[in-house]
């Protein structure tokens, strides 16, 4: 596990840090993908940060993750959600195609 974080114009602080943290691994380890690695760039602009999220799995999964949003934490809680849907619509498919039956 592997999470990179670089800031653009700003300072995120401890706090936010950890929020971060605490935010990927909690989805990754939901999904049981322990061997990850991931970029978060976070840019200022204006009055709004700018989040970009790049995680690769050791399954192969790959997935970006976009938001901005005025309140830091809130974009990182929307970051999770999008990385769950994800991460729950590649399972479906690994699974739906393993089941099914060719005649």
């Amino acid at each position: 596990m592997t999470i990179t974080i670089t800031e653009r114009n700003c300072d995120i602080g401890e706090a936010l840090n950890r929020a971060i943290h605490s935010s990927i691994t909690g989805v990754m380890d939901k999904f049981h993908e322990s061997a990850f690695t991931a970029n978060v760039k976070i840019e200022h602009a204006g009055s709004s940060f700018q989040f970009q999220v790049y995680v690769r799995t050791s399954s192969g999964d790959e997935m970006r993750v976009d938001e901005t949003n005025s309140n830091a934490y809130a974009a990182v809680e929307n970051i999770a959600k999008h990385m769950e849907k994800q991460l729950r619509r590649s399972k479906r498919q690994r699974t739906s195609s393993r089941t099914r039956h060719h005649p």
